[in-house]
């Protein structure tokens, strides 16, 4: 038994607590399975800005069931500075303009829709973007900011960290757990 309780003290010190409680998500009594994370950094002195983690409904899930929506995912974000919501808007402002390209305007009404729904950012909030096929849900710090039913939101929503153009290649790598 002292053996045990030894090698249990070892092994919590080398496994940081975030690292266990971030490979699952309970969100409204049910459990997503961790597929990748990515830390995003900005700028030249690559100043950490979020964590960010993709959940899947299934252990089993495949890209392309989130790409095509079959089944219900989950974007999580850890904020590990503080940040404006101007800064917030305009990332979504530019990542959607890189991966819809000509397309923007047909989808003006669901950017703007997020863009009034972003808030201010404080060091250690949560954020989780939920889509569950047609329908999409807003969560800061685990309570309800926004809900929707909008199948072209939903089709656009991940695309600055899962579509073709992501912030990074590495991000949508990561995130895809590839």
């Amino acid at each position: 038994m002292g053996r045990f309780f030894i090698c249990f003290l070892f092994f919590l010190t080398f496994v940081s607590k975030e690292s266990l409680s971030q490979d699952y998500l309970n969100l409204n009594g049910k459990e997503y399975y961790k597929k990748g994370d990515y830390l995003y950094e900005f700028g030249i002195l690559k100043l950490d800005v979020y964590k960010v983690f993709l959940y899947c409904d299934r252990k089993n899930c495949t890209k392309s069931d989130i790409l095509n929506k079959n089944g219900s995912y989950a974007l999580k974000f850890l904020y590990l500075r503080d940040i404006k919501k101007k800064y917030s808007k305009k990332g979504w402002e530019v990542g959607l303009k890189r991966n819809l390209k000509r397309n923007y305007r047909k989808y003006i009404n669901e950017v703007n829709w997020l863009k009034n729904i972003t808030k201010d950012m404080k060091k250690n909030d949560e954020v989780i973007l939920h889509i569950d096929r047609n329908e999409f849900a807003y969560y800061k710090n685990d309570k309800v900011v926004a809900k929707i039913t909008n199948a072209k939101l939903t089709n656009i929503i991940s695309l600055p960290w899962l579509g073709d153009n992501a912030i990074t290649k590495v991000c949508r790598k990561n995130l895809f757990g590839n």
